[in-house]
């Protein structure tokens, strides 16, 4: 499915102002429980760690969209139709001037929406894998990894292009 299908299925929706507050307060709620928790579970949970981690990314983006598009997500599949509107809604310009400001490793990725899906990709493969062949210690440097490559600056990114819409 591509952006203009999840619009008529209604997965994609506009908003009402007032619904538009308390769904933009909810997500600012979730993305900044979901960080936290990906960097507290590191260590003692880390396949937590990189499923709240991608969630904190996914309810982020969602925030972001809702505040600069008035668009909101439902089922079914919320999770790829949020990257689809990315990848339309976002002028890739803009995602570069933020990369700009971002650490070495989003330096040399040139789309937004790349990281939101490779973020997907990871939880997935924590979430409905077994990782009984890694040690514990390797999960949680993966998961540390994560956050630092991925979740961490992926989240500034995205709070720098909210503080322009706001």
């Amino acid at each position: 499915m591509d952006y203009n299908d999840y619009v008529e299925s209604g997965t994609i929706s506009s908003i009402s102002l007032v619904e538009k507050k308390y769904i933009a307060q909810f997500l600012e709620y979730t993305y900044k429980d979901n960080i936290k928790a990906c960097k507290d579970l590191v260590n003692t949970h880390p396949r937590w760690s990189i499923i709240s981690g991608y969630y904190a990314m996914h309810d982020i983006s969602k925030l972001y969209l809702l505040l600069a598009f008035n668009i909101e997500f439902t089922k079914p599949s919320v999770h790829d139709a949020v990257i689809k509107a990315l990848k339309k809604l976002v002028p890739k310009e803009d995602i570069i001037q933020y990369l700009e400001n971002a650490d070495f490793e989003f330096k040399k990725i040139q789309r937004l929406d790349y990281f939101l899906a490779k973020g997907k990709e990871h939880r997935e493969k924590t979430q409905y894998y077994t990782i009984l062949s890694y040690s514990n210690k390797e999960v949680s440097v993966k998961a540390q990894q994560f956050y630092d490559c991925i979740v961490n600056n992926y989240i500034s990114i995205i709070e720098e292009l909210i503080r322009g819409v706001e």
